[in-house]
């Protein structure tokens, strides 16, 4: 399994070697509404946003990946002004700019108005002009081979560095799929962020480490639309109505998909129930939850609700199955 700094460094790796990705600091700059799913040396996955990206959003989009950073354009907005506070916050140093032999690849580097990052072996790479030689317009994708680009480290072009230190790649146990239903899911988890995607009756989450499941995403086979209700600490019932086909669809966000339950606000999943509105004749849906002090429930027919109300519970992870 790879450490999170060397996923993040691919991941950058791959913005900088396809000419689909190209530089924007204007419209466009949040991606094209697009996924791709990129698969790592160790063979782990990493869903990627698509499109164009300036240099900030390459950087933040590597690590939100590797679920780092909140995923979503919009859950973590960052520029070269915010950046320092929002990398600090979610699990990296800052250290001091030194020569090519003391960084460490994927350390992010920092000046006022740039940011790139460092890729190892005396090279940095990042989002840095568009092929008009300006930050606004130009085609989407990367025109001249620059738009997105590595280059020699230069350590007097920064004013500052920083380093990823948090929790390393999350101890999500994910087992062996049920059978081939289509059915996507990931699990955002308290200080570990958005894992990595399951599927088909994996688990999404951890089992044994304490964290609490916050909110998590499903992603459904053609012919299916589901209503979602989901009960937050703190909030109650809240209702997600109309989770059709969307981000892990292989083709981009195609449907309405969005985060169930909260991120960003240190708040508890304590239950939910999935009601299908539109299903294929004889396919049923069941779900389960592990449950704090509690462990695994009994499986949930669709529509049933799974967890805890009232009793202050944290969900841990799930399952979801299609049968």
């Amino acid at each position: 399994m790879l450490r999170r700094a060397e996923a993040a460094a691919q991941v950058m790796g791959h913005l900088i070697d396809h000419d689909a990705h190209g530089y924007t600091q204007g419209a466009g700059r949040e991606g094209n509404g697009t996924l791709e799913t990129l698969t790592l040396t160790s063979g782990e996955r990493a869903i990627i946003e698509g499109g164009d990206a300036d240099c900030s959003e390459s950087v933040r989009r590597s690590w939100a990946a590797v679920g780092v950073l909140p995923w979503g354009y919009w859950a973590s907005y960052m520029w070269t002004g915010n950046e320092r506070r929002i990398l600090l916050a979610h699990g990296f140093q800052e250290i001091r700019v030194q020569a090519a032999d003391a960084m460490k690849r994927g350390d992010v580097l920092l000046k006022d108005g740039h940011t790139e990052m460092y890729l190892g072996h005396g090279l940095q790479g990042g989002a840095r002009i568009n092929e008009k030689g300006t930050i606004l317009g130009g085609k989407e994708g990367d025109q001249t081979g620059g738009e997105i680009a590595r280059g020699p480290y230069n350590r007097y072009q920064w004013r500052a560095a920083f380093r990823y230190i948090g929790p390393e790649r999350n101890g999500q146990v994910s087992g062996k799929p049920v059978n081939n239903a289509g059915v996507t899911y990931r699990a955002h988890v308290a200080e570990l962020g958005w894992l990595d995607p399951v599927r088909d009756g994996q688990t999404a989450g951890t089992t044994d480490e304490s964290r609490r499941l916050e909110a998590f995403k499903l992603t459904l086979p053609k012919g299916w639309t589901v209503d979602a209700v989901a009960h937050i600490q703190d909030v109650g019932d809240v209702s997600f109505p109309g989770i059709t086909r969307g981000e892990s669809s292989g083709t981009g966000s195609t449907g309405n998909d969005p985060i169930i339950g909260t991120t960003g606000k240190s708040k508890r999943l304590e239950g939910f129930s999935l009601t299908p509105t539109e299903q294929p004749e004889g396919r049923t849906l069941r779900y389960r939850v592990h449950i704090q002090d509690m462990g695994w429930q009994a499986w949930r027919k669709a529509g049933e609700f799974a967890g805890t109300r009232g009793q202050s519970k944290r969900l841990e992870a799930l399952q979801i199955v299609i049968v």
